[in-house]
């Protein structure tokens, strides 16, 4: 069980270090892009910041496996690789647009890796089990008997 964690946080350390690299990389940043490189211009800045984007959402993902009904968590993972994919597709598009053509490869790749890593993070906790807390169930048990 350990040994999986480990192995991930190990895979968002290196995910974090590839994005912040490539982002740093970057020599002309486009007006719509310029807060991610205000953070991100030093690799060790963005590799904080990626590692911290990316361990919240494990840590929430983690959590919501935890405390809520596989169903509901189910949806809201959905919701998240969803919103992943939007933005994936919106930074391909950008980038794809004659303003963006200015900015360096780099940093597009930075980009990708650090959309690719969140997809990556929600479908390993689609795998991994998390124990459920049996504490919601009995205090649903508990409601419905005083209820009746």
């Amino acid at each position: 069980m350990k040994n999986k964690w480990f192995l991930l946080f190990i895979l968002q350390l290196i995910n974090s270090l590839v994005t912040a690299v490539f982002l740093s990389q970057a020599k002309y940043v486009d007006a719509s892009y310029r807060f991610i490189y205000e953070y991100t211009s030093d690799w060790k800045q963005g590799f904080f910041l990626c590692l911290a984007i990316l361990s919240l959402l494990v840590l929430f993902l983690i959590v919501a496996k935890r405390w809520l009904k596989s169903s509901t968590f189910y949806i809201i993972n959905l919701l998240l690789i969803i919103f992943s994919l939007v933005g994936l597709l919106f930074s391909f598009k950008e980038f794809d647009a004659q303003a963006s053509n200015y900015l360096n490869e780099y940093f597009k790749y930075g980009i990708y890796v650090f959309w690719g890593t969140w997809i990556f993070d929600c479908l390993v906790l689609f795998l991994f089990k998390v124990k459920y807390n049996q504490m919601v169930e009995n205090q649903s048990s508990e409601i419905e008997i005083i209820s009746k």
